[in-house]
């Protein structure tokens, strides 16, 4: 009698797991809902590290995220959303932000100095992101430095490199080989977990 009652338990449990996992499968979110879900560090997307006294902030921004961006919440069309996915390809975007220390270009600066510091600002930190996805090292595609970043203690750059999809499935690392800021090399991982569960957005 007890095996009994044990087996039926155990088969309603996995009744009820299945269930669950797949009313979250076919659960869609709000635009707004899914912006959210991206920006919460507590979902995986946005990593945050402090190395040498430095703050850095790497935000991922899934295709679907982009997508949504391109459009407003009053006159989301889930069609346009497909569309803007496809123009995207295979890239995948980044926003870099770094709060570094004591190493602050300011406005006043004058001389070669500065003139050092914008060059690797501008480009030459290019050269030192890569993005690990499996057995590949990807170099960074797209880059652009916030003009107006370092005026409120912080630089923001905006990164992309060119991944398949099936590619980030199993995770995927930014490396960042800090040349300039004093924080050395930063890592940034995104789980195989947390990429699976924001990657898929399905507009209401």
């Amino acid at each position: 009698m007890k095996n009994y009652l044990s087996i039926q338990f155990i088969k309603y449990a996995l009744i009820a797991i299945v269930l669950l996992v797949h009313s979250c499968q076919d659960k869609t979110l709000t635009p707004q809902a899914y912006i959210n879900g991206v920006k919460d560090p507590h979902n995986g997307m946005r990593v945050l590290v402090v190395s040498g006294g430095v703050n850095l902030e790497l935000q991922y921004k899934p295709p679907a995220y982009i997508a949504i961006m391109e459009q407003t919440q009053k006159d989301f069309s889930a069609e346009r959303h497909y569309e803007l996915i496809q123009q995207l390809g295979n890239l995948r975007y980044f926003d870099l932000k770094i709060t570094p220390g004591e190493h602050l270009i300011t406005p006043d600066n004058t001389g070669n100095g500065l003139n050092h510091d914008l060059d690797y600002l501008i480009g030459g930190l290019q050269n030192d992101l890569y993005l690990i996805t499996g057995n590949d090292t990807i170099s960074c595609g797209m880059y652009h430095y916030e003009a107006s970043a370092g005026i409120g203690g912080f630089y923001t750059f905006l990164l992309a490199f060119d991944a398949e999809e099936k590619e980030i499935k199993g995770g995927m690392t930014l490396v960042y080989e800090d040349k300039y800021f004093g924080c050395g090399e930063v890592n940034f991982y995104f789980s195989e977990y947390d990429l699976s569960r924001l990657q898929t957005f399905k507009p209401k």
